[in-house]
Protein backbone atom coordinates (compact mmCIF):
# COMPACT_ATOMS: atom_id res chain seq x y z
CA UNK A 1 0.00 0.00 0.00
CA UNK A 2 3.03 2.26 0.14
CA UNK A 3 3.25 2.45 -3.64
CA UNK A 4 4.79 -1.01 -3.86
CA UNK A 5 3.51 -3.48 -6.49
CA UNK A 6 1.02 -6.03 -5.23
CA UNK A 7 2.52 -9.47 -4.93
CA UNK A 8 0.67 -12.21 -6.77
CA UNK A 9 0.70 -15.85 -5.87
CA UNK A 10 3.11 -17.57 -8.30
CA UNK A 11 0.54 -20.26 -9.15
CA UNK A 12 -2.22 -17.80 -10.12
CA UNK A 13 -2.61 -16.35 -13.58
CA UNK A 14 -5.25 -15.01 -15.92
CA UNK A 15 -6.13 -16.65 -19.22
CA UNK A 16 -7.54 -13.40 -20.55
CA UNK A 17 -10.74 -13.02 -22.53
CA UNK A 18 -12.28 -16.08 -24.21
CA UNK A 19 -11.31 -16.29 -27.87
CA UNK A 20 -12.84 -19.57 -28.99
CA UNK A 21 -15.82 -21.06 -27.21
CA UNK A 22 -16.24 -24.82 -27.53
CA UNK A 23 -19.62 -24.95 -25.81
CA UNK A 24 -21.07 -27.67 -28.04
CA UNK A 25 -19.57 -31.11 -28.76
CA UNK A 26 -16.50 -30.31 -30.82
CA UNK A 27 -12.96 -31.42 -31.52
CA UNK A 28 -9.69 -29.87 -32.58
CA UNK A 29 -6.25 -30.88 -33.86
CA UNK A 30 -3.06 -29.17 -35.02
CA UNK A 31 -1.36 -29.61 -38.39
CA UNK A 32 1.91 -27.68 -38.87
CA UNK A 33 0.90 -24.07 -38.11
CA UNK A 34 -2.83 -24.65 -38.54
CA UNK A 35 -5.43 -25.32 -35.89
CA UNK A 36 -8.43 -27.27 -37.20
CA UNK A 37 -11.66 -27.08 -35.19
CA UNK A 38 -14.80 -29.13 -35.89
CA UNK A 39 -17.79 -27.31 -34.43
CA UNK A 40 -21.56 -27.26 -35.15
CA UNK A 41 -21.40 -28.86 -38.60
CA UNK A 42 -18.40 -26.78 -39.71
CA UNK A 43 -14.65 -27.23 -40.05
CA UNK A 44 -12.71 -24.10 -39.12
CA UNK A 45 -9.12 -23.43 -40.13
CA UNK A 46 -7.32 -21.03 -37.77
CA UNK A 47 -3.76 -19.80 -37.50
CA UNK A 48 -1.95 -20.19 -34.20
CA UNK A 49 -3.06 -16.67 -33.16
CA UNK A 50 -6.64 -18.03 -33.47
CA UNK A 51 -7.52 -15.90 -36.49
CA UNK A 52 -10.02 -17.74 -38.69
CA UNK A 53 -8.61 -18.37 -42.17
CA UNK A 54 -11.39 -20.52 -43.58
CA UNK A 55 -14.75 -22.04 -42.65
CA UNK A 56 -16.09 -25.08 -44.53
CA UNK A 57 -19.60 -26.44 -44.11
CA UNK A 58 -19.65 -30.20 -43.52
CA UNK A 59 -22.32 -32.56 -44.91
CA UNK A 60 -23.68 -32.88 -41.40
CA UNK A 61 -26.56 -31.46 -39.38
CA UNK A 62 -25.21 -28.83 -36.95
CA UNK A 63 -26.94 -30.65 -34.10
CA UNK A 64 -24.81 -33.80 -34.57
CA UNK A 65 -21.66 -33.77 -32.43
CA UNK A 66 -18.18 -33.78 -33.90
CA UNK A 67 -16.27 -36.21 -31.70
CA UNK A 68 -12.80 -36.31 -33.24
CA UNK A 69 -10.46 -34.90 -35.87
CA UNK A 70 -7.44 -36.75 -37.23
CA UNK A 71 -4.96 -35.23 -39.70
CA UNK A 72 -3.07 -36.92 -42.51
CA UNK A 73 -0.88 -35.05 -45.03
CA UNK A 74 -3.78 -34.70 -47.49
CA UNK A 75 -6.97 -35.13 -45.42
CA UNK A 76 -8.76 -34.47 -42.17
CA UNK A 77 -10.87 -37.35 -40.87
CA UNK A 78 -13.89 -36.24 -38.87
CA UNK A 79 -15.64 -38.68 -36.53
CA UNK A 80 -19.24 -37.74 -35.78
CA UNK A 81 -21.88 -38.81 -33.30
CA UNK A 82 -24.44 -40.21 -35.72
CA UNK A 83 -23.29 -38.83 -39.07
CA UNK A 84 -20.61 -41.39 -39.84
CA UNK A 85 -17.06 -40.54 -40.82
CA UNK A 86 -16.24 -37.54 -43.01
CA UNK A 87 -13.11 -37.25 -45.14
CA UNK A 88 -12.16 -33.62 -45.83
CA UNK A 89 -9.61 -33.05 -48.62
CA UNK A 90 -7.32 -30.19 -47.55
CA UNK A 91 -6.38 -29.26 -51.14
CA UNK A 92 -9.83 -29.23 -52.78
CA UNK A 93 -11.92 -28.54 -49.63
CA UNK A 94 -14.29 -31.31 -50.73
CA UNK A 95 -15.95 -33.74 -48.34
CA UNK A 96 -16.72 -37.43 -48.71
CA UNK A 97 -18.93 -39.05 -46.11
CA UNK A 98 -18.76 -42.72 -45.09
CA UNK A 99 -21.71 -44.34 -43.30
CA UNK A 100 -23.04 -47.79 -42.42
CA UNK A 101 -24.05 -48.14 -46.09
CA UNK A 102 -20.33 -47.90 -46.97
CA UNK A 103 -19.32 -50.54 -44.43
CA UNK A 104 -18.97 -48.71 -41.12
CA UNK A 105 -20.11 -50.75 -38.13
CA UNK A 106 -22.28 -47.84 -36.99
CA UNK A 107 -22.64 -44.12 -37.74
CA UNK A 108 -21.53 -43.06 -34.25
CA UNK A 109 -17.76 -42.63 -34.44
CA UNK A 110 -16.30 -41.71 -31.07
CA UNK A 111 -12.73 -41.36 -32.27
CA UNK A 112 -10.63 -41.90 -35.38
CA UNK A 113 -6.81 -41.97 -35.25
CA UNK A 114 -4.28 -42.52 -38.03
CA UNK A 115 -1.26 -44.77 -37.83
CA UNK A 116 0.72 -45.06 -41.06
CA UNK A 117 -1.79 -46.12 -43.76
CA UNK A 118 -4.56 -47.09 -41.34
CA UNK A 119 -7.36 -45.07 -39.77
CA UNK A 120 -8.41 -46.77 -36.52
CA UNK A 121 -12.07 -46.20 -35.69
CA UNK A 122 -13.63 -46.34 -32.22
CA UNK A 123 -17.40 -46.72 -32.52
CA UNK A 124 -19.43 -45.37 -29.63
CA UNK A 125 -23.07 -44.72 -28.80
CA UNK A 126 -24.79 -44.74 -25.43
CA UNK A 127 -25.20 -48.51 -25.26
CA UNK A 128 -23.09 -50.03 -28.01
CA UNK A 129 -19.86 -49.72 -29.94
CA UNK A 130 -16.90 -51.54 -31.34
CA UNK A 131 -13.57 -51.24 -33.10
CA UNK A 132 -12.75 -51.00 -36.78
CA UNK A 133 -10.19 -49.75 -39.25
CA UNK A 134 -10.03 -48.17 -42.68
CA UNK A 135 -7.09 -49.02 -44.92
CA UNK A 136 -6.26 -45.61 -46.42
CA UNK A 137 -4.59 -47.15 -49.49
CA UNK A 138 -7.29 -49.63 -50.50
CA UNK A 139 -10.24 -47.83 -48.80
CA UNK A 140 -11.34 -51.17 -47.29
CA UNK A 141 -13.26 -50.94 -44.02
CA UNK A 142 -12.85 -53.78 -41.50
CA UNK A 143 -14.83 -54.17 -38.28
CA UNK A 144 -13.53 -56.25 -35.39
CA UNK A 145 -16.92 -56.31 -33.71
CA UNK A 146 -19.88 -57.97 -35.44
CA UNK A 147 -22.68 -55.77 -36.67
CA UNK A 148 -25.11 -54.73 -33.97
CA UNK A 149 -27.90 -55.65 -36.35
CA UNK A 150 -26.34 -58.84 -37.71
CA UNK A 151 -28.62 -61.26 -39.50
CA UNK A 152 -27.84 -63.97 -36.92
CA UNK A 153 -28.94 -61.73 -34.04
CA UNK A 154 -32.15 -60.79 -35.82
CA UNK A 155 -32.85 -64.42 -36.84
CA UNK A 156 -32.29 -65.67 -33.28
CA UNK A 157 -34.38 -62.86 -31.80
CA UNK A 158 -31.42 -61.28 -29.97
CA UNK A 159 -30.83 -57.58 -29.80
CA UNK A 160 -27.65 -55.66 -28.97
CA UNK A 161 -28.35 -56.04 -25.23
CA UNK A 162 -29.34 -59.70 -25.46
CA UNK A 163 -27.33 -62.86 -25.07
CA UNK A 164 -24.61 -63.51 -27.60
CA UNK A 165 -22.35 -66.45 -28.26
CA UNK A 166 -19.19 -66.49 -26.13
CA UNK A 167 -16.90 -66.30 -29.19
CA UNK A 168 -18.30 -62.92 -30.31
CA UNK A 169 -16.51 -59.78 -29.13
CA UNK A 170 -18.55 -57.48 -26.89
CA UNK A 171 -20.52 -54.62 -28.40
CA UNK A 172 -19.61 -51.93 -25.91
CA UNK A 173 -18.69 -48.28 -26.52
CA UNK A 174 -15.01 -47.68 -27.28
CA UNK A 175 -13.82 -44.34 -25.92
CA UNK A 176 -10.24 -44.08 -27.12
CA UNK A 177 -7.91 -45.52 -29.75
CA UNK A 178 -4.16 -45.26 -29.27
CA UNK A 179 -2.38 -46.52 -32.40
Amino acid sequence: KLGLPTKKAPREFSLGKPILCLHTPSAFCVDNNILWVGLEGQLLQLDLDLHTNRVDRLPLAPSLPINSLSVTPSNIWIGTGGGGLIEFDKATHQCHRLTEADGLLMNSVGEAQTAEDTLWIAYRSKAAGGLGKLDLRTRKITSFTPSIFSSEAIKDGRDNAGARPAEEPPRVPVFQVIP
